[in-house]
């Protein structure tokens, strides 16, 4: 038999999911004859998502749930490790899910998350996410939640991000510095945030140096090699052809090198070469890639803290942090 959820009650009594986790909870603000409902149901229906009573619902479960991308993604194991390392030092267990960037898996996760009763989620939100109801639901509920490096303004929650247009400005004005006069940018998908403010940053070192910016030159791909070496081809081929491209990742990054073997673009002689993310292969690719760093594994870190700090405080409106980590330029062989 599955297991029940919060909504599965909610929907059997016609009523909200806030109102069913506020009765759980014991909160004084919930009708007496609903709040006696609510636990007459979950008690036949068996809720119980770790084999407590109904009565022990209102302490701790010790457990945050953690939500990212792709978990074999370099990137986001190593956030994974520093908030995991975090979280054990305080005596919170991780649960930890991936979305697979899909939107309706994403939603399931939070709902399996509401029903397990976490104290806090931390997510990097899915790039085909537009719709963040899930999400601002769990404020209703009282679970504190942490967006890290996936973030978006209309969501209600901590930040802990890059400084994305920094980062941006930085590759193209490094470009710009080496001689280069045709650079394009293969960003990533236009829905992300981050996506945006890379290219945003970008734009302006080549406005702020006067250089134009064909509008062939910025296309938008995935994160996945695959789809980046397709996109690559294809700006290759243009003529004139770009003499430098400025990835949005470093996966990006890997399916510009394989497209330049193909059509056997020399890099960095024909083609100049920076990626975002530093990931730890980069420095053994043929030639080695430029990158700009990401302190992932810090930031993983800053993220639990942040939400530990949140659900250990008794102050009932806890002020939203925002931390911004600065990217460094990490110069190599291929520009």
């Amino acid at each position: 038999m599955p297991q029940v959820s919060i909504k599965d009650i909610a929907r059997m009594l016609n009523i909200s999911v806030a109102t069913v986790s506020r009765a759980l909870h014991d909160r004084y603000d919930v009708n007496p004859e609903t709040k006696r409902k609510v636990l007459e149901l979950a008690e036949k229906l068996n809720y119980r998502p770790n084999s407590h009573a109904i009565g022990l619902l209102t302490k701790r479960t010790h457990t945050i749930g953690l939500v990212v991308p792709e978990i074999d993604n370099q990137f986001f194991s190593e956030i994974i490790n520093g908030l995991e390392n975090v979280a054990y030092e305080q005596g919170y267990n991780v649960m930890i899910f991936q979305s697979q960037n899909i939107y309706e898996r994403e939603v399931k996760i939070i709902d399996q998350l509401i029903g397990a009763r976490v104290d806090g989620v931390a997510i990097s939100i899915g790039s085909s996410t537009e719709d963040f109801r899930h999400l601002n639901m769990l404020k209703e509920l009282d679970i504190p939640l942490a967006m890290f490096d996936r973030a978006h303004d209309k969501v209600y929650g901590h930040k802990i991000i890059n400084d994305n247009f920094d980062g941006g400005y930085k590759a193209g004005e490094f470009l710009i510095k080496r001689g280069r006069q045709r650079i394009a940018h293969i960003a990533g998908p236009a829905t992300l945030k981050l996506s945006r403010l890379r290219l945003q940053g970008f734009k302006a070192a080549l406005r702020d140096a006067q250089l134009e910016l064909r509008p062939e030159y910025v296309v938008h791909t995935t994160f996945r090699m695959e789809d980046s070496y397709q996109t690559a081809l294809n700006l290759l081929r243009l003529l004139p052809r770009p003499d430098a491209i400025f990835a949005v990742s470093d996966y990006v990054a890997l399916g510009v090198l394989k497209a330049a073997r193909e059509l056997d673009i020399k890099i960095p002689q024909e083609l100049a070469l920076i990626g975002f993310t530093n990931l730890a292969v980069g420095p053994l690719l043929e030639p080695p890639l430029t990158t700009i760093s990401q302190q992932s594994y810090e930031m993983g870190q800053e993220t639990a803290r942040i939400l530990l700090e949140n659900i250990e405080s008794s102050e009932e409106d806890f002020k939203l942090q925002t931390r911004i980590f600065k990217p460094e330029l990490v110069i190599r062989d291929s520009v």
